[in-house]
């Protein structure tokens, strides 16, 4: 009874820890970086379950991944939430205090200790590095996958126990759901193999020792299994068995890998220019500095810039020094103490579909990525701790102490790196503090700082990418540069921005669309007519390609309102609508062009909605109150005008127009 008392108080805990550690997480909001995709500008998310949703869901390579169970758990909350990041907050949190429950059954199921097996599970809920897990709304597909991950191993142990078809059947499905879910559990299988190893014992090394009786007991040592309370010895198999058991398992992987390098075809085609010799030397510069910011778990942010090839030789070779010294002192000691082969293998393993030898994304290395593989580290330095201290009742104290100073030692860390995703200024910002040569994090600024109306401030983070040079998109950023320069009545300097945009990719539509703008304002008429004739050759081609794509209706839409052609801008600006009823720049556009056709009830209609979407755009403003004025509503346009006015400090129209009616 007293043992059951204590697992109890272990598991309140142990959710009480994790729910008050990341309670901050509740007053986060969207973030740029993927959650626009993934939430809050998919129409299929925020539209909830449905027959439509279901497709989606399993056959979108949105997002550069095949996951239809991640997008079918988004879609469950967007019919729940809407656009309120509270409700996907609570559900990434609400997994990840399952995830560390589930590695605390699963741990104690397979090992004779309550004490090792609850720090290994307090290290993953509460280290710092699994935040951006948890923390960030789009990678609910971590904490997700990683659910059927322990759901997987807690089977495989049942079946190990007691092997039958109908046991198999419910790992084989576990496993399944957690592919659904990430595709990173590729490398589950030869992880069980490492569980078969140790601590499950079920490897038959010498036949003519071979238990084939589960029912066989005998006193556990570290590595026994003690399975639903009781230490029993586990039936044994040949290696080669063991290898034909899991080969169902490594069919399933092996598939949906296929399905996830051509999902991601795009993404790593991207990165091309990454030689193999460069993604070889970051592979073990990022296994080595996985394993520093293990125990020193500081200046994390959210991306981190791949090196290519700035990284030194001599950096490179103690790097890999230190990868292979590891590697052969657990591999020498892998009889006397199985737990750092194991825990190392593991480490090692499960990273290798993320550790950069197929490059997905800028990035070098992402704390998200150590979410599976610290498990087998935590095992390994729980157990080897353990084995150093305790044996006496003052090791057994020291071991204990060591244990609540470190953790106590993680929980305002990661507090902190909670409070980092509260939002895109304070998420981009703290990442230039820790790297002001993160150029990924100045564009992210720029936007952020467009949304904001700080055009100076979105010009100096444009200026920081431009100097960097290591933009993937660099006429995206000179695109917004041209925008900050129009906004700041400085067209000339723009003009030079679009054109500088567009001879770094000359079918840059946005680049296109704001330089004909600008052209036409000046009233070169003939240049404009130019450049809109490019744009609207191109908008028709991605139209033609892409027609459920809202971002190409938009382009189409914007096409026919350069050519003077409302009404057929209108459809099109209607179907983006459809597409995405909630994407603010779909109903935007749809709300200036029912203005230009007279349809002002429905334009104030579209221009409320966008300001619910985004309140921070000082031209919607400015034309809601126009509206609101035509209708006599002299208070709601002031208070309209006077919000554009304060988005846009440099507005003359709105100042004019608000002082204007402040006479009436």
């Amino acid at each position: 009874m007293c043992r059951n008392s204590t697992y109890t108080t272990i598991c309140i805990a142990l959710v009480a820890a994790t729910v008050l550690t990341y309670w901050p997480v509740f007053s986060g909001d969207f973030v740029s970086i993927d959650d626009p995709e993934y939430v809050k500008s998919n129409h299929h998310v925020l539209n909830g379950l449905s027959r439509s949703g279901w497709w989606y869901a399993w056959t979108s390579r949105d997002c550069a991944n095949w996951h239809p169970l991640t997008w079918l758990s988004l879609e469950l909350d967007g019919g729940i939430w809407g656009r309120n990041p509270t409700g996907y907050h609570a559900t990434n949190l609400g997994f990840h205090s399952f995830n560390a429950l589930l590695l605390f059954v699963a741990l104690h199921q397979m090992s004779t200790s309550l004490f090792k097996s609850a720090c290994v599970a307090f290290f993953f809920a509460l280290h710092p590095l699994h935040v951006e897990s948890v923390a960030w709304i789009s990678e609910r597909k971590d904490v997700l996958s990683t659910s059927f991950l322990l759901l997987t191993i807690i089977a495989y142990v049942s079946y190990a126990s007691c092997p039958s078809r109908t046991r198999y059947m419910l790992v084989f499905a576990c496993f399944f759901l957690g592919l659904l879910a990430k595709p990173m559990l590729v490398t589950l299988p030869v992880l069980l193999m490492l569980l078969d190893l140790w601590p499950l014992d079920r490897v038959a090394w010498n036949t003519a020792s071979d238990r084939s009786d589960p029912a066989t007991t005998t006193t556990p040592t570290d590595g026994a299994s003690v399975l639903q309370g009781h230490a029993v010895r586990l039936p044994q198999q040949s290696l080669w068995r063991l290898l034909i058991e899991k080969l169902p398992l490594l069919v399933m992987a092996f598939l949906d890998g296929v399905i996830t390098i051509f999902a991601q075809h795009d993404a790593t085609n991207a990165l091309s220019r990454l030689t193999f010799d460069a993604r070889i030397a970051n592979a073990f510069h990022a296994y080595v500095w996985y394993l520093h910011k293990t125990f020193v778990p500081m200046n994390l942010i959210v991306f981190y810039p791949h090196p290519e090839r700035t990284l030194s030789w001599d950096t490179i070779a103690v790097e890999v020094l230190i990868f292979f010294a590891i590697t052969l002192v657990v591999f020498w000691c892998r009889k006397s103490k199985p737990h750092l082969f194991f825990g190392w293998s593991w480490f090692v393993i499960s990273l290798l579909p993320v550790i950069g030898l197929l490059q997905v994304g800028g990035q070098a290395y992402a704390d998200r990525y150590t979410y599976i593989p610290h498990i087998g580290l935590f095992v390994a330095i729980v157990w080897e701790g353990c084995a150093r201290v305790g044996g006496t009742r003052t090791g057994s104290v020291a071991a204990g102490l060591i244990a609540v100073i470190s953790l106590v030692a993680c929980v305002p860390l990661a507090r902190s790196q909670v409070g980092y995703w509260k939002n895109d200024d304070s998420l981009w910002s703290h990442a230039i503090e820790v790297d002001s040569n993160n150029f990924f994090a100045h564009e992210h600024l720029v936007d952020a700082r467009i949304a904001e109306g700080e055009y100076e401030l979105a010009i100096t983070h444009c200026e920081r990418v431009v100097e960097l040079n290591r933009s993937w998109n660099l006429a995206s950023t000179l695109c917004n540069w041209g925008r900050c320069l129009v906004a700041l009545n400085r067209p000339d300097e723009a003009e030079q921005k679009f054109l500088a945009a567009l001879s770094t990719n000359p079918n840059h539509e946005p680049s296109l669309y704001e330089l004909s703008e600008l052209l036409r304002k000046q009233g070169r008429t003939a240049e404009a007519a130019s450049v809109a004739e490019k744009h609207a050759a191109l908008s028709v081609w991605q139209a033609k390609n892409q027609p459920e794509n809202p971002a190409a209706q938009i382009s189409l839409g914007l096409a026919f309102v350069q050519k003077g052609n409302p009404n057929q801008a209108l459809l099109h600006f209607e179907k983006a609508a459809q597409l995405a009823p909630n994407s603010a720049e779909a109903l935007a556009n749809l709300g200036m062009v029912q203005i230009q056709v007279n349809r002002l009830d429905q334009a104030k209609s579209n221009f409320r909605r966008v300001l619910e979407l985004n309140p921070n755009l000082p031209a919607i403003h400015f034309c809601l109150a126009q509206i609101l004025e035509r209708e006599h509503d002299i208070p709601g346009a002031r208070r309209h005008f006077a919000e554009a006015l304060r988005l846009n400090a440099s507005d003359q129209d709105a100042k004019k127009n608000l002082e204007r009616l402040s006479k009436l």
